[in-house]
């Protein structure tokens, strides 16, 4: 964890580099989580891969309905531990999601 740490963080720390990805589907159980539902908790799955990768989006509570229809969808992220119950794993810290094809999101 602390090799995959160094590379992600950079030697000081300050590097949070923003990754996106394409053609990505929940597995069904995400669901908003807060108290007020403004986050949005997923297990994203990659094309073909069976694997999920956990995923936390603060404030994109309202995105939920784009990722409850099952279409595919792309997200911008950074990569962070998520410490939970004494356990600490890797997580993809949404900055944005949109569905895939929307012309209004293209850049």
């Amino acid at each position: 964890m602390e090799t995959i740490q160094n590379v992600i963080l950079g030697v000081s720390g300050a590097l949070h580099p923003v990754f996106m990805a394409t053609g990505l589907r929940d597995n069904g159980y995400g669901k908003p989580v807060g108290a007020d539902e403004t986050h949005l908790k997923l297990n994203i799955l990659s094309g073909a891969d069976s694997k999920t990768y956990n995923a936390i989006g603060f404030g994109l509570g309202d995105k939920f309905p784009l990722v409850k229809k099952g279409l595919p969808f792309k997200a911008a992220f950074t990569i962070g531990e998520n410490h939970w119950n004494g356990v600490t794993s890797l997580q993809l810290l949404l900055k944005d999601i949109q569905q895939e094809g929307d012309k209004n999101s293209e850049s």
